[in-house]
């Protein structure tokens, strides 16, 4: 269930203190834009337009990246391309979609890796459906 309280949980476990403090006022507005019935897989902290801390929530079937007055969830069937680029110690995920871009760098390069793996497994398989195969 993606409820307020296990975002918070999924933000403590991923992110550093730092980040997760200074995103704590993001959190609400990522509740809103999530289904309640997914499940939070993957958080990490970046900085998107105009260098603005984000974050980046990665669910089975969306990507939500928010900061404080922006907030995009792109479905995964919705991507159109990922790029994906590391340097010494930080990333950059540039995320193109129908209708939407999330462009983040200085991701932590673990939790990027992570990102960059999780979207091409979603990406690969197809979405569950809401009703069972006949």
């Amino acid at each position: 269930m993606a409820d307020r309280q296990e975002l918070e949980r999924a933000v403590e476990r991923d992110i550093p203190g730092r980040d997760a403090r200074r995103l704590a006022e993001v959190v609400p507005n990522v509740v809103a834009a999530l289904d309640p019935r997914e499940r939070i897989v993957k958080t990490a902290a970046g900085n998107w337009f105009n260098d603005k801390r984000c974050l980046i929530v990665v669910t089975r079937r969306h990507i939500v990246v928010a900061s404080g007055d922006r907030v995009d969830a792109i479905p995964f069937e919705r991507i159109l391309s990922v790029d994906y680029s590391e340097s010494w110690r930080k990333a950059r995920i540039n995320i193109r979609a129908q209708g939407v871009a999330a462009d983040v760098k200085d991701i932590h390069l673990d939790s990027a890796r992570e990102i960059k793996t999780l979207i091409n497994t979603a990406r690969r398989t197809p979405a569950p459906s809401a009703s069972p195969p006949a």
